[in-house]
C-alpha cells in the first residue's frame, strides 16, 4: 500500500491527483490525521496550498502562531522538525488555533522540509493523534515523501505553458546554501588531513627537539594545528544534517560555539567569559538546532556590545542546572533596551523603533528551536542595562541518561 501511494504521488498530472495520493498516503500507511502543504512566496510567508484530514487549515486562514514559528525554523534551516505533546504546551488552549487542533485531537505535528534545489522553500506539515516522538525510519520516510511531493510539484509547474518567472532573491540565496551546504562537508575533509599531519609530525619533533625554546616553538605548532582541527570538527557540527533528536550536553556545545564565534567577538573588542557549572545532565534534542541556536545568541550579544564603550564590551556565558532543567545565560553588557523592545525581541517582525540587536533574524529561529525542544526562552533587561537571554530546556530522568552525544 505504501509502494501504491508513493507511485500515485509520483506519476500525478495534477496538483489535485498529488494531494489526493498524499492524502491518502498520510492517513493509511503513515497513520496520520492529515497533511498539510505550505509555500514560501517573495514575501517569505508561509501560505496553505492544500491542507487534508483532520483540523484543516483553510489556504484563508493563518496557522497557530506557536506551528508558524517551528514551521519558519524547518524552512530556514531545513531541518525537520517535530511539536509533540501538544496538550502539554504552555498556553495552549488560549491560542483559538491551536485549541482547534487540540479538539480534532492532534497531539503531535512533524514540520519535514519540503524543496529542491531548484524549487522555492516549501514544508509538509503530518499531523498525528499521538504525541510520542518519530524514530529515524519515520523521519526518514517523511523526507522521502516530502522530496517526492516537491519534484512532483516542480514537474507540474515546470508543464505549464508560459515562461518561466526569474528566480526570486530569497530563492536564490535558498539555492547558494544549498551550494554551500554541500561544500562544506568536502571543504573540511579536505582542511583536517594536511591538519592532521601537522599536528602529528609536530608532536614526534616536539619530542626530538632539545632546545626548550625550539622545543616551546613546535609545541606552539602542535597547539594550533589543533586548535584548528577542534573549529572544524565544530563548523563539521553546525553544516552537517541531522535527521533525529538524541541526547545532548549542552557544555561541550557551549564550548564549540565559542571556538566558533571567539574571533568575531575578538574583532568587536569584547572579552568572552564563559562559565559552565560541571555535571549538567543532557537533554533530548537536535545538537545541530541547539548549536545554531547559541551561535544567534552570541550573534546577537556581540551586536549588542558593539554600541558600548570600547572598554567595557563583555559578553558573558553561563550554564547552571536547575530542578528538571539545564539553563543557559547569555548576557552582553550593550546600552540596554526599552521595555518595549525588550518585549519584541522574539517577534518575526522586529519593532521597527528597537536598536539593532532587537532585530537579529536569528531571534525569532531561537524561540522557535527553543519550543520545538518543549523549552522556554525569557529577556531581562532595561534602558541602560545589561540584556540577559536565559534559555531553558528540560533535563531527561536520569534512568534514560546514559549515552550524552553533542558531537
Amino acid at each position: 500500500m505504501l509502494a501504491e501511494a508513493l507511485h500515485a504521488s509520483a506519476r500525478a498530472t495534477s496538483l489535485a491527483e498529488l494531494f489526493a495520493a498524499l492524502d491518502a498516503l498520510a492517513t493509511g500507511p503513515l497513520g496520520a490525521l492529515g497533511v498539510t502543504v505550505f509555500v514560501a512566496g517573495a514575501d517569505h510567508l508561509l501560505r496553505v496550498v492544500h491542507s487534508g484530514g483532520a483540523a484543516l487549515n483553510t489556504a484563508g486562514a493563518a496557522p497557530s502562531p506557536v506551528f508558524a514559528k517551528i514551521a519558519h525554523a524547518a524552512v530556514a534551516t531545513g531541518t525537520p522538525m517535530t511539536m509533540r505533546s501538544l496538550d502539554t504546551l504552555p498556553g495552549g488552549r488560549d491560542d483559538s488555533r491551536l485549541r482547534a487542533l487540540l479538539d480534532a485531537g492532534v497531539r503531535a505535528i512533524a514540520c519535514i522540509p519540503c524543496a529542491t534545489p531548484r524549487s522555492a522553500p516549501a514544508l509538509l506539515s503530518v499531523r498525528y493523534a499521538l504525541g510520542d516522538a518519530l524514530d529515524d525510519a519515520e523521519v526518514d520516510l517523511l523526507r522521502d515523501v516530502a522530496l517526492l511531493v516537491a519534484m512532483t510539484m516542480e514537474r507540474l509547474d515546470a508543464a505549464r505553458p508560459g515562461p518561466p518567472s526569474p528566480p526570486t532573491e530569497a530563492e536564490r540565496r535558498q539555492r547558494h546554501l544549498a551550494l554551500l551546504g554541500e561544500l562544506v562537508p568536502a571543504i573540511i575533509h579536505d582542511l583536517n588531513n594536511p591538519l592532521t599531519g601537522i599536528s602529528a609530525f609536530a608532536e614526534l619533533l616536539e619530542a626530538e627537539v632539545a632546545e626548550p625554546d625550539q622545543r616551546e616553538s613546535v609545541g606552539y605548532i602542535r597547539r594550533e594545528a589543533q586548535q584548528a582541527a577542534r573549529l572544524l570538527k565544530d563548523l563539521q557540527l553546525l553544516a552537517r544534517p541531522t535527521t533525529s533528536t538524541t541526547l545532548v550536553e549542552i557544555n561541550p556545545l557551549v564550548e564549540s560555539a565559542a571556538r566558533l564565534r571567539a574571533y568575531l567577538l575578538r574583532a568587536a573588542g569584547a572579552t568572552l567569559r564563559v562559565t559552565l557549572e560541571p555535571g549538567i545532565p543532557p537533554v533530548q534534542g537536535d545538537p545541530q538546532a541547539l548549536l545554531q541556536l547559541i551561535m544567534h545568541l552570541l550573534a546577537r550579544a556581540e551586536s549588542a556590545v558593539r554600541q558600548a564603550e570600547a572598554t567595557q564590551r563583555v559578553v558573558e556565558v553561563t550554564t547552571v542546572r536547575e530542578p528538571h532543567v539545564a539553563v543557559l545565560h547569555v548576557t552582553d553588557s550593550g546600552p540596554g533596551m526599552s521595555p518595549e523592545a525588550l518585549g519584541r525581541m522574539f517577534d518575526a517582525v522586529p519593532p521597527t523603533a528597537a536598536p539593532a540587536p532587537a532585530g537579529s533574524p536569528g531571534l525569532p529561529l531561537v524561540k522557535a528551536i527553543v519550543e520545538s525542544h518543549g523549552g522556554t526562552v525569557a529577556v531581562d533587561g532595561g534602558p541602560a542595562r545589561s540584556t540577559r537571554i536565559s534559555v531553558r530546556l528540560p533535563l531527561l530522568p536520569v534512568a534514560e541518561s546514559r549515552s550524552p552525544a553533542s558531537r
